[in-house]
C-alpha cells in the first residue's frame, strides 16, 4: 500500500481486519454450526425448527433465541447453560414424541400450536396420530389436573401419551 506521503510498505496488521468483528463471526459461526448439528441428529424440518427456535431465554438481562445462547466455550453463565439445556430437553422429548407416534413433524407442530387442531376431514390431529379416544384422553387429563390447551406443551403431551401406553398395556380404559 501507498499514499502520496508514504512509500510503498506492508499493510500493518490492525488495518487489515476489524479484530472484533472476526470474534462476532467466529461466535456465530459456531453457533450456525452446532444448531445445524441439531438439526441433522434430530432430523427437523423447517417448521419445527421455526416452532422451536421461537423460544427465548434471558442472558445478561437481555430475552434472546435460545439458539443464539449457544455459545462458544467458557462464553455462559451456569444460568443461561441451564436454560438453553432445558430448551434443548423440550426439543428431545419432541423428537421421541414424533418417532413414537410416527407423524410427520409439520403435524405435531400443528398440534403443539393448537391441541384441537383438526384435518381436512374434521378428524382431531392429536386423537388421529395418538391412537386415542376423546374420552380417555379427558379422562387422564382429568386425572394429571390438565387440560386440552396444557397439551401445547410437549412435555404434557409427551406425558400424556406415556400415561395412554401404560393404561393400553393394562387392556383397560382410561375413562
Amino acid at each position: 500500500w501507498a499514499t502520496n506521503t508514504l512509500p510503498k510498505a506492508v499493510v500493518p496488521m490492525e488495518n487489515l481486519y476489524a479484530f472484533g468483528g472476526i470474534e462476532l463471526f467466529r461466535n456465530a459461526y459456531l453457533r450456525l454450526l452446532k444448531s445445524l448439528a441439531l438439526v441433522e441428529i434430530l432430523d427437523l424440518q423447517a417448521k419445527e425448527i421455526r416452532h422451536f427456535g421461537q423460544f427465548t431465554i434471558t442472558a445478561g438481562g437481555n430475552r434472546i433465541n435460545w439458539l443464539n445462547a449457544i455459545m462458544a466455550p467458557g462464553q455462559s453463565t451456569p444460568a443461561v447453560l441451564a436454560d438453553v439445556f432445558a430448551h434443548f430437553q423440550r426439543l428431545v422429548a419432541y423428537t421421541r414424541l414424533r418417532k413414537t407416534l410416527k407423524v410427520d413433524g409439520a403435524d405435531l407442530i400443528e398440534i403443539l400450536k393448537n391441541p384441537h387442531a383438526v384435518n381436512t376431514e374434521n378428524e382431531n390431529l392429536m386423537l388421529k396420530y395418538a391412537g386415542w379416544t376423546a374420552e380417555d384422553r379427558d379422562a387422564l387429563l382429568l386425572r394429571m389436573g390438565w387440560t386440552v390447551d396444557d397439551l401445547s406443551d410437549v412435555f404434557h403431551l409427551s406425558r400424556l401419551n406415556e400415561a395412554y401406553r401404560l393404561v393400553q398395556q393394562t387392556g383397560l380404559s382410561a375413562a
